[in-house]
């Protein structure tokens, strides 16, 4: 009897750990950059169209080192030990892969910190296309479709410049003005009312906006013209925003890191709309974040780097609707290299989630999720 008992015992804590570890404990594989260089994104997508996923890090210059974009193609099972090859730009922030003009092939969307906007085509052996005057300075890109009245136009957001991209190269932009005017991060998206239309929440210094789409592509698009805006007045500074179904319940919600707080969740009501009370807050400082359901139980979950940047840290959504209470209850952490930016994505097409980490210095972590 005591031998059962022993053998479920440990059947249990096998059933356990496994499940605390979605990703394994060491890199499955690793690429290295080159020396003292920082990053300002790393991303995921087909650039030379062989249905394998890329990996694309912008290279942010400094006193050693010129900016970039590097690109390291999949090759098998494995990605390419050397970047592919580079698109020089000075600056580089946020990279969208997608394809602009129409001709099937993937091409490439780089945003520069000092108010530019290049646009690379594969039929132009990515040779960059610089379009300027933003009037403000840039943040990383957001992919995100608020074309909604010309199905042939590309769009990405920059903070508030909605980019809009003809198939023939033309540029045209959007301003997207909001009260107060001072905006804290990059907005996030999500379809809130359900309609099929991508709305956008955009943090500002105390306060979350949320606007409903459609948008309209005029020259300076105000508050009086979109369908609906709300706010969720908060009482800390404001970083950075996400969206996700944070509760279980199929609608999405807001996710909001402040940095004297942690990330703090705030759920839809039934009759839409937010409350001004965060359902739960994971305590904690973080470097970056990032949201996606990572254990495939139609929850979104949260990955962090934290803020000294000597671990990344799992926090799985809970069957309840909650996440863990402080950053020392993470459900996984990895450890023993020191990270900077990550991205949730699944790079070998299994259809599972995996992580992309850039280590800061001169690596690419690549932790395949398990299945």
């Amino acid at each position: 009897m005591k031998s059962i008992i022993c053998l479920v015992c440990i059947m249990v804590f096998i059933n356990v750990s496994y499940a605390k570890n979605i990703f394994p404990l060491k890199p499955s594989e690793t690429i290295f950059m080159r020396s003292n260089i920082e990053y300002s994104d790393v991303n995921v997508g087909d650039v030379n169209n062989d249905k394998r996923q890329d990996i694309i890090v912008s290279v942010y210059e400094n006193s050693l080192t010129k900016g970039s974009v590097d690109v390291f193609y999949k090759k098998k099972k494995k990605f390419s030990s050397k970047p592919s090859f580079s698109i020089q730009i000075k600056e580089p922030r946020g990279v969208v892969v997608k394809d602009v003009d129409g001709d099937r092939k993937n091409d490439i969307i780089i945003n520069e910190r000092k108010e530019n906007l290049y646009l690379c085509c594969a039929k132009n052996d990515f040779k960059p296309q610089k379009y300027s005057d933003v009037n403000m300075r840039s943040y990383d890109l957001l992919d995100v479709n608020l074309n909604t009245f010309n199905k042939d136009m590309v769009s990405v957001l920059s903070a508030a410049t909605w980019w809009r991209i003809a198939k023939d190269g033309t540029v045209k932009k959007t301003y997207i003005a909001r009260p107060p005017s001072n905006v804290s991060g990059l907005p996030a998206a999500a379809d809130f009312n359900k309609d099929r239309i991508i709305d956008l929440v955009f943090p500002t210094k105390l306060k979350v906006l949320i606007y409903y789409g459609p948008f309209k592509p005029v020259g300076v698009l105000t508050p009086k013209m979109l369908v609906k805006h709300s706010i969720i007045e908060l009482k800390n500074k404001i970083l950075s925003v996400y969206t996700g179904d944070f509760n279980g319940d199929s609608k999405q919600d807001i996710a909001v890191y402040q940095p004297g707080v942690g990330i703090s969740f705030y759920c839809q009501k039934a009759n839409m709309g937010f409350s001004n009370k965060a359902s739960c807050c994971i305590a904690g400082k973080f470097q970056d974040i990032k949201s996606a359901d990572i254990n495939k139980d139609k929850r979104d979950d949260i990955v962090v780097i934290d803020s000294n940047l000597g671990s990344i840290r799992v926090f799985l959504q809970k069957t309840d609707g909650t996440f863990a209470n402080s950053i020392l209850d993470a459900d996984q952490v990895l450890v023993g290299k020191k990270y900077y930016k990550l991205n949730i994505n699944d790079v070998n097409n299994d259809g599972v989630k995996d992580l992309i980490v850039a280590g800061y210095g001169n690596f690419i972590d690549v932790y395949y999720g398990r299945k």
